[in-house]
């Protein structure tokens, strides 16, 4: 969620600046309200976009005849009992009550506004001019229109042009459904009530609005301004409404003498790199496949991970050149324990663990084989695939895994024991190709979700705890 709310606030933050520094000031009123309604919207949208090729439909393979080596790892599990239970449940639980409760108030203050104008209907008088719809009210307000109705305070003697300004302003409010935008951008602010940027978007459209609405009017310049300036010192009106007292006079006035030149026009491509920036760099995939870390804290598919590093065990290791097996002490890598502030269950917790469809074997072996050529391209030697550490989210999907890479590795002699250790060599060149197959594979892989007392859980899986040996000889990669 985290995640997300970085994303959408880069988004918005992006296009307003754009918008402020390019768009605001056109007079090409259309564009400007579509471009602010899309970014609005886009921003919401745009971080949950997955832009992952649709995966490869991998074949099993002929199993090799050869023998199949493989480094058998013994996980070190923690169970429950060892895990201690997180304090921090308290204050998420309480973000929760104060957000719940700020869509609350929210929601009131627009079913207020809602019951404002109905009770305004039902009391005032009502009347049809040249096909429009006009509620004459007893109170003191500025005139306003809402969803094809326009309001109209009795306590104000509007003379004859000054009527007729005030319905080709708000007909043409009508006209462009207006009041459909307010809706929406209302809508938004209660589901992000504690983000000012939603609020911004709400005064830049109201303005587009009044642009688009002023131009219409037949009144000159001079008489039209001037009722602007009466009508702003009147009461306020209901917040999903066009009202004539809201937007900035003087800017309104300005925008009605303004001429957009060919430059102008040439800004509108501006929404094209503004949304290809969006896409790039705050969609799901590129937010979810980046990994950061901040000591024991790992950020990872939009969840924050925390890890636990148990202490070092023996192991049982093969020599991947004598073929002869030995036992090394080894350090257990750090492994997530708890995801959102919430305890990871073990398949030894729930009642059915996470199942996939396939082996890790097929997938790793499939991929090997629909993708020959490139593993062909490595240099002669021995590479080490090692998938682990996998944690299946309640939907079914991989939200956690480790991989660090396709690995070269060499074996030395630890010091005092005797015994051998396997020590990564860092390869020659990046294999940026095959690590990236490797991770569409582990991130595309789908489970069984793990149950608990009939509920669809968060479970860690064993899955992926084995490695795989790629040897290559004259540039022909096996897959042992």
């Amino acid at each position: 969620m985290l995640q997300y709310l970085i994303n959408c606030s880069a988004i918005w933050l992006l296009s307003l600046l754009c918008y402020d520094l390019f768009l605001r000031r056109n007079t090409f009123h259309n564009y400007n309200r579509i471009y602010l309604l899309g970014t609005l919207i886009g921003g919401m949208l745009i971080p949950f976009l997955s832009l992952e090729n649709e995966k490869r439909l991998y074949q099993e393979t002929t199993p090799n005849n050869g023998l199949e080596r493989t480094i058998e790892i013994k996980k070190y599990l923690v169970t429950a009992a060892q895990i201690k239970p997180t304090q921090s449940l308290d204050w998420i639980f309480w973000l929760k009550i104060i957000y719940i409760t700020g869509v609350v108030l929210s929601l009131c203050v627009l079913l207020a506004d809602l019951l404002k104008t109905i009770r305004l209907y039902k009391e005032g008088n009502k009347t049809n001019i040249d096909g429009l719809h006009i509620i004459e009210t007893q109170q003191v307000h500025s005139p306003f229109s809402l969803f094809g109705l326009i309001f109209l305070s009795a306590q104000q003697p509007y003379d004859e042009e000054q009527l007729s300004m005030i319905l080709m302003h708000e007909k043409r409010h009508n006209h462009l459904l207006h009041s459909i935008d307010l809706l929406v951008v209302q809508l938004v602010k209660i589901i992000f009530w504690f983000h000012p940027l939603p609020y911004i978007y709400r005064l830049r459209l109201l303005m587009v609005h009044e642009y688009q609405a002023d131009v219409v009017v037949a009144a000159p310049l001079a008489d039209y301004g001037a009722f602007l300036v009466e009508q702003s010192f009147l009461q306020n009106t209901p917040s999903i409404a066009h009202s004539f007292h809201r937007s900035p006079i003087k800017n309104r006035i300005i925008m009605l003498t303004r001429k957009s030149s060919t430059w102008s026009k040439s800004k509108m491509l501006l929404a094209i790199p503004v949304m290809v920036i969006s896409v790039s760099c705050f969609s799901k995939d590129v937010s979810d496949n980046k990994r950061v870390q901040n000591g024991n804290k790992v950020t990872f598919k939009g969840n924050v991970f925390e890890l636990t590093t148990p202490p070092p065990d023996t192991v049982t290791i093969q020599d991947p050149t004598t073929g002869k097996w030995d036992t090394a002490m080894m350090q257990v890598d750090p492994f997530p324990t708890i995801m959102n502030h919430e305890k990871i269950l073990t398949d030894k917790d729930v009642d059915e663990a996470p199942l996939s469809k396939n082996s890790i074997e097929y997938y790793v072996k499939s991929l090997f084989k629909g993708n020959k050529t490139l593993f062909n391209r490595l240099e002669d030697g021995e590479y080490y695939i090692y998938l682990n550490q996998f944690v299946v989210g309640s939907n079914g999907k991989v939200v956690y895994y480790k991989f660090d890479g396709i690995e070269n590795r060499k074996y030395e002699r630890l010091p005092g024991s005797g015994k051998q250790t396997s020590v990564p060599v860092k390869p020659q060149e990046v294999k940026n190709s095959i690590d990236q197959l490797i991770n569409d594979l582990a991130s595309g892989l789908v489970f069984d979700p793990a149950i608990k007392n009939g509920k669809d859980v968060v479970c860690t899986s064993d899955f992926g705890d084995k490695g795989f040996l790629i040897k290559v000889e004259n540039h022909i990669a096996t897959l042992k």
